[in-house]
């Protein structure tokens, strides 16, 4: 997915996160052109006839999260350089993660969610919050939370 030229200078991690492979290139310093097609997505058209470029910087780190059974792709994403911390500890976290999750109308019952297993790792300036419950496929979800503020900031089926 990545070009031989960013991935030759990426400090390369797998890390088994849960129910996925993660895998991180990181200090990779790339434009935007460099990542193409993966892992973003085309600019959309200018609606006023300017150009400017929506992925202006250097991209430090691209993810790609993998089936630790079949090896097919989950996910891609990259990021910029992250903030600045003081970062939020690991169990403000997950406990943000937790009432994020439980509030965000998705409409599911989370009573499970005190029993579940829960995984946390910082991710850039945020961190990603695993929770499953083991055997069930319906019951693994992610929480991302801001290092920074400790606010939810996304959520999502695994």
């Amino acid at each position: 997915m990545l070009r031989p030229s960013v991935a030759e200078r990426a400090d390369i991690t797998a890390e088994l996160r849960g129910w996925y492979w993660e895998v991180t290139f990181d200090n990779i310093s790339a434009q935007a052109d460099e990542l193409t097609p993966f892992p973003l997505k085309p600019p959309p058209p200018p609606v006023d006839g300017t150009t400017v470029d929506p992925y202006a910087g250097a991209w430090q780190t691209v993810i790609i999260k993998l089936d630790p059974d079949s090896g097919q792709f989950r996910g891609v994403s990259a990021r910029q350089a992250p903030k600045p911390g003081p970062y939020v500890d690991e169990s403000t976290a997950i406990q943000s993660a937790r009432e994020f999750m439980t509030r965000t109308g998705t409409g599911e019952d989370f009573s499970w969610i005190e029993e579940s297993n829960v995984e946390a790792h910082l991710s850039g300036d945020t961190w990603v919050v695993l929770f499953w419950e083991e055997g069930n496929a319906n019951h693994r979800w992610q929480v991302v939370v801001d290092a920074v503020t400790g606010d939810g900031i996304a959520v999502s089926r695994g």
